[in-house]
């Protein structure tokens, strides 16, 4: 009876082809080649779809290839986008590869709105004192892949925001989502001007705390506050000197073997996981905790 209901649900299905508007809105969307003010995004495969849906996020339309699907999970998503009324479209197995960005199509795509946040937004989410709370901050980041990577660190260190300032990537770019391994569609990111985030983050009780090779403190040896705004800045420039009026410390990451820098992806997943375990010495098997 299942496999019944799902055979219905495929031939319920309006097939398109290449031509159709909504594959030319996914492809711009994809290529960042039209103006999109509302901040779509496109999702490719099951995993990025399901934790869309699980974030809350508002799927536009979904375009799948019954043909390529992968077991069971396909169908069942298939039918979880059909009941929260996502408009559902068919197309060949040979353009769902075309509009895959990735080595091989799973048969799964998807148009989404992504949440837009802004400062004030984040006071739902960071834990009030005398809880501990952490932010990180990327200034001037100019590789997606970085960008997606801190900010998946972010999550898995339990950070509970992201800002970034002088941005540089395009946080509805699908390699951010990719690299974030779908972390960017769930944890908050605010696209904000120095001075505002420093504004915020001081009037919320965070020490702000910038990464700096010259800085005199290692992160090991610095004492930090319940509540850390990490700043990073790109490899190549380093953070902003806008930033450093409102910076509490500085911390650097000692190396060896004739290393002077680590990717700034590595050096914000390093102090992270820092702070995180001084904060939460617990979770970490922090003896005395």
């Amino acid at each position: 009876m299942a496999e019944d209901g799902a055979a219905g649900r495929r031939a319920q299905l309006t097939v398109i082809g290449a031509k159709h508007p909504l594959i030319a809105q996914y492809v711009a969307i994809q290529n960042n080649s039209k103006p999109n003010p509302q901040r779509l995004i496109v999702l490719a495969g099951l995993w990025e779809i399901e934790s869309a849906l699980d974030a809350g996020l508002e799927l536009v339309a979904a375009i799948v290839s019954p043909e390529l699907f992968r077991g069971n999970r396909a169908s069942d998503l298939l039918s979880r986008a059909q009941q929260a009324g996502t408009p559902v479209y068919a197309v060949s197995a040979r353009l769902a590869a075309r509009l895959s960005d990735r080595d091989a199509s799973d048969g799964l795509a998807a148009i989404a709105m992504s949440r837009q946040w802004s400062l004030p937004d984040l006071i739902s989410v960071i834990a009030r004192p005398p809880a501990p709370a952490l932010v990180l901050v990327l200034d001037g980041l100019e590789v997606m892949g970085n960008v997606g990577t801190a900010v998946r660190s972010a999550q898995a260190s339990g950070a509970a925001a992201v800002l970034l300032t002088n941005r540089r990537v395009r946080l509805t770019h699908p390699r951010l989502i990719h690299a974030s391994m779908a972390a960017s569609l769930t944890m908050p990111m605010v696209d904000c001007e120095v001075g505002s985030a420093a504004a915020w983050l001081h009037a919320e009780g965070f020490q702000v705390v910038l990464t700096n090779s010259r800085a005199e403190s290692t992160y090991k040896s610095l004492r930090y506050a319940d509540r850390v705004a990490l700043v990073l800045g790109a490899e190549r420039y380093g953070i902003n000197p806008e930033w450093e009026p409102y910076a509490d410390a500085s911390v650097s990451i000692p190396m060896s073997g004739g290393v002077d820098s680590l990717n700034v992806a590595n050096a914000a997943t390093i102090v992270l996981f820092e702070i995180a375990s001084r904060q939460r010495p617990a979770e970490f098997g922090i003896a005395g905790s």
